[in-house]
């Protein structure tokens, strides 16, 4: 039997970009905007934090692009982006407390905003659990930074 592995790059995306069990909860800001401009405050806002930005994952692209493989006809987003990133001195705190932890960086802050209302725009990030008690202090460390950033962009 022959696997068609075509779309196996869209699953992984998908897995890695968002795993639910690693979210102990949601936290949305939604803010009537420009998205590009919200964006932008984003970004400046992890740079400010002198962090690098690991990626930019363009999640309304990438559904777009597949809409018709699965036989969808509309856009659910105008423009959606996913940014990635990390902090050195988080990571080496999460990964001492326990190695397993590396899987919570890159960080990620999810933006964007919808076809059918594209001046409010969702800024979205999950604060990830800890796996075990001696990860807590340090896994808790990823959302004050989070909520830093979405607080510097000033949303």
């Amino acid at each position: 039997m022959k696997t068609n592995t075509k779309y196996l790059p869209l699953l992984l995306c998908a897995i890695f970009t968002f795993n639910p069990a690693q979210a102990k909860h949601v936290t949305t800001t939604i803010v009537e905007a420009e998205y590009q401009d919200v964006r932008d405050d984003l970004v400046d806002a992890v740079k400010g934090k002198g962090l690098n930005i690991a990626g930019v994952f363009h999640a309304s692209e990438m559904l777009s692009n597949t809409k018709s493989v699965f036989n969808f006809r509309k856009n659910i987003y105008k423009n959606a982006e996913i940014i990635e990133f990390c902090s050195a001195g988080i990571s080496h705190d999460i990964s001492r407390a326990n190695h397993l932890n590396i899987l919570l960086c890159p960080f990620k802050i999810a933006v964007f905003n919808l076809e059918k209302d594209p001046k409010k725009v969702y800024v979205v990030w999950a604060a990830p659990e800890a796996i075990d008690e001696k990860s807590k202090k340090a896994v808790l460390k990823i959302g004050g930074l989070i909520s830093a950033i979405i607080e510097d962009a000033d949303l």
